[in-house]
């Protein structure tokens, strides 16, 4: 219960003070009259009219204080309105505040050898570095002073990690460490150097070897081989093939010869010697019946009156063929006996060259005429 005076004594005297407060005002609105020349506000607590603080822009009635995101600040009291800070170019060095302008200075310059730029400046911000993907750390340290041999990496919680490194090396399967692959075609190795993965074309041997895919395949690329091994070559389609029958290997190529047909096999030789025997002696026999008939066709009789005057010659052509040899058949003329060539007959004056009413040449005995 007495609590409960004590609060009430205590209200009782506060709302004492804020009348004698009012009658003290030096006026009261609204609005308010300007005071000794200074802009004022009414305060909402005492319902007074005050003079306008500094930081504050007041219209005789309520006070506002000015915005400083867009650079506005009064240092003065009893003032209407606030004022503009200069707009920087570059960057704000110092933001306003409600008593003073903001300030401009230059943005920040990476540093072109181990920074670049992170986020472009504006003139509220200032540009934004970082390092270099070769570097890491606040003073962008290279990668390599850290993991040895490392290109770009990036920091962690704890550590630096490499993601990827210098040229002839890789980074290991297993771990971050850069190793070197010094097998060919390796694209990526463990940490002890051995290969574990093999280029497009190649496949991973046991002893952790990159070889062609095919085995015929001595060198090749991811599509196609460069060079067979003895005894394949390479087709026009870039695959190792073996000789085809007919041929041998000889010095990287495939030569063709007859000895490499008959040398295939033994069944081989049989098959094709016994051909060419069979058409050996057909040959023989064909050689021998033509000369049987050339030798039967010089015992013909000879016309028993050839002529001996140009007249006659319309009806006394012979035909003399030409052979291989150079020799005429037997001219069938009396005295013509054995054949002779064609040379022969041409320097002969007995005989001369005539043509038959049926388009025939051959030789004519003319006589001494």
């Amino acid at each position: 219960m007495r609590r409960v005076c004590d609060f009430m004594r205590t209200m009782l005297l506060l709302l004492l003070l804020l009348a004698a407060a009012a009658a003290a005002c030096h006026n009261s609105g609204p609005p308010c009259t300007r005071i000794y020349a200074f802009a004022s506000y009414i305060d909402a607590l005492t319902g007074c009219c005050e003079v306008c603080r500094p930081g504050n822009k007041c219209n005789g009635t309520v006070s506002t204080p000015c915005d400083t995101a867009a650079g506005q600040y009064q240092p003065t009291q009893g003032m209407t309105f606030c004022h503009s800070s200069t707009a920087c170019a570059q960057l704000v060095s110092v933001p306003a505040t409600p008593t003073t302008a903001r300030k401009c200075g230059p943005w920040t310059t990476c540093d072109p050898l181990l920074q670049v730029e992170a986020a472009p400046p504006t003139n509220t911000s200032d540009r934004v570095c970082k390092c270099t993907p070769t570097r890491v750390g606040s003073e962008c340290h290279a990668c390599s002073s850290f993991v040895p041999f490392c290109e770009t990496c990036y920091l962690n919680a704890t550590h630096p990690v490499c993601l990827s490194c210098w040229q002839d090396y890789t980074l290991a399967v297993d771990s971050s460490e850069c190793v070197r692959c010094d097998q060919p075609a390796c694209t990526s190795c463990f940490a002890n150097g051995t290969c574990a993965t093999c280029a497009a074309g190649h496949d991973l041997m046991s002893n952790g070897d990159c070889a062609c895919s095919d085995a015929r395949c001595v060198a090749c690329n991811a599509t196609s081989c460069l060079r067979c091994s003895d005894p394949y070559v390479l087709s026009d389609s870039a695959v190792c093939v073996p000789c085809t029958q007919g041929s041998v290997f000889r010095d990287g190529s495939c030569v063709v010869e007859q000895a490499a047909i008959v040398g295939q096999n033994t069944n081989a030789n049989v098959s094709l010697v016994a051909p060419v025997a069979v058409g050996s002696t057909l040959l023989a026999v064909l050689v021998v019946v033509l000369i049987v008939r050339r030798r039967a066709a010089r015992t013909t009789d000879a016309p028993a009156n050839p002529p001996t005057t140009r007249e006659a010659m319309s009806n006394a052509i012979y035909e003399v063929p030409v052979f291989e040899a150079g020799y005429t058949e037997p001219d069938y003329m009396a005295g013509a006996s054995p054949a002779r060539t064609t040379a022969d007959l041409d320097e002969d004056p007995l005989y001369d060259m005539a043509t038959q009413d049926d388009g025939n040449t051959g030789y004519l005995q003319v006589g001494d005429i």
